[in-house]
């Protein structure tokens, strides 16, 4: 069986909590905006799938992974998801790194620069726009999980660097907008 189809259709559903505090914002409308993912087989077979973020699923199914799927068999499941992490590195813009590491090193006085792995959301967005993360502290280096946790100390420090890293890139970005 091969799979000889991949089709994402864009849905919209209404969000059960409003968060008023970010009205205008990303997420803070009355709907929300999801992807429903279609993929068939060769031998007739169906799948469907549903996902958040709408647009960037329906994004990454046409600029990647539709030609990564068409032609595998969809009972190799590691064989897929190998696939969908082999994205190739995308390199951060060098002037945010660098006043990245400039508002880290002012706020903690240490920075530890990390390369960022494949599917982040600013890894994705490197690819049309300058871009950088900064990461925080978490406790046994555990992330993405319910046991992950940070020191409130540590979390004061991340939200001062994001703080003085905006104040920096602001003014980067008045300077390239005048020049």
């Amino acid at each position: 069986m091969k799979i000889t189809g991949v089709e994402v259709e864009i849905t919209e559903s209404p969000v059960k909590h409003v968060f008023r505090w970010r009205k205008g914002l990303p997420g803070s409308g009355t709907h929300h905006i999801g992807a429903k993912l279609t993929i068939t087989t060769d031998e007739g077979v169906t799948g469907v799938s549903h996902a958040a973020r709408g647009p960037i699923m329906a994004d990454l199914i046409d600029r990647r992974l539709r030609d990564v799927f068409v032609g595998r068999d969809p009972l190799m499941k590691e064989d897929l998801w190998e696939r969908v992490w082999e994205i190739e590195p995308i390199l951060f813009d060098p002037t945010l790194v660098d006043l990245a590491d400039a508002a880290v090193n002012e706020v903690a006085a240490t920075s530890h620069r990390l390369p960022s792995g494949p599917l982040h959301d600013a890894a994705e967005m490197a690819r049309g726009m300058p871009t950088v993360m900064l990461f925080g502290k978490s406790l046994g280096g555990v992330s993405h999980t319910k046991e992950e946790d940070t020191p409130e100390a540590d979390l004061e420090l991340s939200v001062r660097a994001l703080y003085e890293l905006t104040r920096r890139t602001l003014a980067w970005a008045e300077e390239q907008a005048a020049s």
